[in-house]
């Protein structure tokens, strides 16, 4: 059996044809709301790197790598469109990748989260944790909750973590919003409770 293109026999690289098809995979989410959050992660920077990397920096410090795009123009785009405080969203993927989609411009891509961070003085660091997982405090006081799949991962969390709070695709109805841990890749639905 031959398929077009290709002699009966002849092995192709899956790899390159799978690496290609996630390059030019178009990358998106849904936003249920674009009013400006109380807790905004907002654009801060771009940085090209080697003209083979792209770096984005939000307003708490965190730093995110564009994934499987053309670098330059990927910094062209970004440079030309977005603006220093417009508010970025941030959603993960099922393969611990994330999309950052900016809620004005309404542009998205794939990218990893750096372990890094740009400005430690403006990030959310963990106070404190419940042993179950349900609660825990950041270092600006407040007191969050996670739900009963949530805390599987909240969990596994320690004081003194650095965390990224962003609303994501969260509505307005509550006051809730992802938390990602860059140590370990994960993240959970949160509510921010007053206390």
């Amino acid at each position: 059996m031959s398929v077009e293109g290709i002699q009966s026999g002849e092995s192709i690289a899956l790899e390159s044809v799978l690496e290609v098809e996630k390059e030019s995979k178009k990358v998106d989410m849904d936003i249920s709301s674009f009013a400006r959050p109380k807790i905004c992660t907002a654009f801060e920077e771009i940085k090209l790197i080697n003209s083979s990397k792209v770096v984005i920096i939000l307003s708490d410090g965190s730093q995110w790598k564009v994934k499987g795009e053309n670098s330059k123009a990927v910094y062209e785009t970004v440079s030309k469109s977005w603006a220093v405080g417009d508010d970025i969203r941030v959603d993960d993927t099922d393969d611990k990748e994330f999309v950052l989609k900016n809620a004005r411009e309404k542009s998205a891509f794939l990218v990893d989260l750096s372990k890094k961070c740009a400005d430690v003085s403006k990030a959310f660091f963990i106070t404190k944790v419940d042993p179950s997982g349900y609660a825990l405090r950041t270092n600006d006081g407040q007191m969050w909750v996670a739900g009963y799949f949530g805390s599987f991962t909240t969990q596994d969390w320690e004081s003194g973590q650095r965390i990224v709070i962003n609303k994501s695709t969260h509505g307005d109805q509550y006051e809730d919003y992802e938390m990602i841990n860059p140590q370990d890749g994960f993240s959970a639905w949160l509510t921010q409770v007053s206390v």
